[in-house]
C-alpha cells in the first residue's frame, strides 16, 4: 500500500524538475519518500502514550482560545475520554479545523455522526468528557515554503503538490500510530491518501482546455477555466462534469443548442459519439391521443393508446412504484413522445395533460401545520404551509426548507428566528404524546389564546385551559404578579404547578407526564 502511495507522489513531483527552487525545497523532505521510511525510523518517532499526562487539553477549551492554538498546525493527534480507556487517533494538516469538523460531524448522521467514535462521545455525555493531545507535529509544507521563499509566486499546481506532500507525511505517521496502538474508537484501521486517484496529465495546462462542440463537430466554446466555461454555456459545474468526455449531448439554454463537452483533444470520443446514432435520435410527439382530455397526474397508457394502466401524482412516484428507483430521467424524457417504455413489467406510453394546471395532481405546500410561538406562548393552526409563510412575512409560499429545519422535537430543535417551532398535523395524529395539543385544537380558540396547564400534584392530573385568563378565574385569586413564580419548581398553595402548553412541548416537559391523566376544563 505505502509503496504504491509513495510511487504515485514521486511521479507527481517529477513533473516539476525544471523548477530549481521548488525542487530544492522538496529535496529537504526526501527522507519521507525513501522506501524503508516506516521501518528505519520506527523507534525514533513513536513516543509512549501517557494518558495521565497534563499535556492533554480539553476540546471545549481549545475552540475558546483566542490565539487558536492548533490552527495551521499539522500532525497526528489523540482524543481520549476522561477515563483514558477509550481513545481515537487521527491526523490533519490543520488540527484546529479538524476539531471543528469533528464537532460538526458529531451532530449530522449523513456526515458520519453514527460512527463508532461519535456514538461513544454521545454515550458518555458529549465533548466535555474528552481531551486532545498532538503526539507528532509535522511542518505544513505549504506554509513553510511561503516563509522560506516569500518572493516566489507559487502556481496552483505547486500549491497542490505541497499539500499532497504534507498529507502523505501526516497520514503515514497516523497509519503507523494506528498499527502500533490499535485505538478502540477508530472504526477503520486503514488511511486514505486522496492523491492516489489524481490524474498526473492534468498538471499539463493544455489538458485543462474545456471545449464545447455542436452536433456538426463545430467548435463553439473553449476555455482554460471551468468557471468561465460554465458561465459561457449557462450550465452548472455539476452538469458539465456529468457530461464531460461522455457519449452524450447536453442542451445549453443560453446557446439554444445541444453540445458535446470535451476536455483536451480527445477526438476518439467524438468519433464514437457520431457512430452512436441512437444518441441523436429524437422521438416525435405522440399521435392519436387527445392530451387535453387526459385526467390529472402522470398517465401510463397502454400500447393501444386507449387503456389507462396506471395513474401517478408525479414522475418520482411512478419511478419509485414501478421500478423502486429514484432516477426519473428514463421516464421524464419520453413523456408525450411516440416511445414505448418498458418499466415495472409494463410496456406503455407515459403521457400527461398538456394543460399544466391539470397535469399535476397536487399543488405544493398543502400540508396542515401548527406554529408554536415561544415568546408570546401562542399556538396557531394553519391549513397550509403557504398560509404559515405569509403569516411569517414571506413574500411567497415556496420556501419550505426552513420548516423542515425547525420541526419540533427533531435532533436540533432550534427555533426559527429564535422564536418559532413547527409541527405537521399528520405527526399530531400519529403520536399519542400530542393528545393534549389535540384537545386544545378541538376547543373554540383564537390566535390570541395562551393555553396553559395546571398540574394537580395531589391527584396527579393535568388540567388544560385554553387561555391564562380562564385559568385565573378558576383559582379565584389574583395571581398576575406571582404567575411566573409558579411556572418553575415552586408550587401554588403547595399543590398546583403551572406550565404553558408551548413550553410543555418545546422544552420536552411532556416526557415527565406521559403517565398522568389529562382533562380539559369545560
Amino acid at each position: 500500500m505505502m509503496e504504491k502511495v509513495r510511487t504515485k507522489l514521486v511521479n507527481i513531483i517529477s513533473n516539476f524538475k525544471e523548477k530549481a527552487e521548488f525542487m530544492k525545497f522538496i529535496s529537504t523532505f526526501s527522507l519521507y519518500l525513501e522506501e524503508p521510511f516506516e521501518k528505519r525510523y520506527k523507534s525514533f518517532f513513536i513516543p509512549n502514550l501517557n494518558f495521565l499526562s497534563k499535556e492533554y487539553i480539553k476540546i471545549s477549551n481549545i475552540l475558546k482560545d483566542k490565539p487558536k492554538k492548533y490552527e495551521n498546525r499539522a500532525g497526528v493527534y489523540i482524543i481520549k475520554d476522561d477515563n483514558g480507556s477509550y481513545f481515537y487517533i487521527g491526523s490533519s494538516i490543520n488540527i484546529h479545523n479538524r476539531i471543528k469538523n469533528h464537532l460538526l460531524n458529531f451532530r449530522k448522521p449523513n456526515r458520519g455522526g453514527n460512527s463508532l467514535f461519535y456514538k461513544h462521545v454521545k454515550s458518555i455525555g458529549g465533548w466535555n468528557c474528552f481531551s486532545i493531545k498532538i503526539v507528532k507535529e509535522i511542518p505544513n509544507c505549504l506554509h513553510l515554503f511561503l516563509k522560506e521563499y516569500p518572493y516566489y509566486k507559487l502556481t496552483k499546481n505547486e500549491m497542490l503538490v505541497l499539500n499532497f506532500l504534507t498529507i502523505f507525511i501526516v497520514r503515514s505517521y497516523e497509519l503507523m500510530f494506528i498499527n502500533i496502538y490499535k485505538p478502540n474508537l477508530n472504526q477503520y484501521r486503514n488511511v486514505v491518501f486522496p492523491f492516489l486517484n489524481f490524474n498526473i496529465q492534468s498538471l499539463n495546462k493544455n489538458n485543462f482546455k474545456y471545449k464545447g462542440y455542436s452536433r456538426n463537430n463545430i467548435l463553439l466554446v473553449e476555455s482554460f477555466s471551468m468557471s468561465h466555461f460554465s458561465l459561457n454555456l449557462g450550465l452548472s459545474k455539476t452538469t458539465i462534469y456529468r457530461y464531460l468526455n461522455s457519449n452524450k449531448y447536453v442542451f445549453s439554454k443560453k446557446l439554444g443548442l445541444y453540445l458535446y463537452i470535451n476536455r483536451g483533444e480527445n477526438k476518439n470520443n467524438l468519433k464514437s459519439l457520431k457512430n452512436n446514432l441512437w444518441i441523436n435520435r429524437e422521438y416525435p410527439d405522440i399521435s392519436n391521443v387527445d392530451l387535453n382530455k387526459l385526467p390529472k397526474g402522470l398517465i401510463a397508457l397502454d400500447i393501444d393508446k386507449k387503456t389507462i394502466l396506471a395513474q401517478f401524482n408525479s414522475i418520482k412516484e411512478a419511478a419509485l412504484y414501478l421500478d423502486n428507483k429514484k432516477e426519473v430521467r428514463y421516464i421524464s424524457r419520453y413523456i408525450n413522445k411516440e416511445k414505448i417504455i418498458k418499466t415495472g413489467g409494463l410496456n406503455c406510453y407515459f403521457v400527461r395533460n398538456s394543460n399544466k394546471k391539470i397535469a399535476f395532481k397536487h399543488s405544493p405546500n398543502k400540508k396542515s401545520i401548527i406554529l408554536f410561538d415561544i415568546i408570546n406562548k401562542y399556538i396557531i393552526y394553519f391549513d397550509s404551509i403557504k398560509e404559515l409563510l405569509i403569516y411569517l412575512g414571506h413574500k411567497t409560499g415556496n420556501d419550505t426548507s426552513m420548516i423542515k429545519r425547525n420541526i419540533i422535537n427533531n435532533i436540533l430543535n432550534i427555533p426559527y428566528k429564535k422564536r418559532y417551532l413547527f409541527l405537521y398535523k399528520k405527526d399530531l395524529l400519529e403520536n399519542d404524546i400530542y393528545k393534549i395539543l389535540s384537545l386544545y385544537l378541538n376547543m373554540s380558540i383564537t390566535n390570541e389564546n395562551v393555553p396553559i396547564l395546571s398540574w394537580d400534584i395531589c391527584n396527579n392530573t393535568l388540567i388544560l385551559y385554553k387561555d391564562v385568563k380562564e385559568m385565573k378565574l378558576v383559582f379565584y385569586k389574583n395571581i398576575d404578579v406571582s404567575l411566573y413564580f409558579y411556572l418553575s419548581q415552586n408550587k401554588y398553595e403547595n399543590r398546583y404547578q403551572f406550565i404553558y402548553l408551548v413550553d410543555y412541548y418545546c422544552n420536552n416537559i411532556y416526557k415527565d407526564f406521559l403517565n398522568v391523566d389529562v382533562k380539559n376544563f369545560i
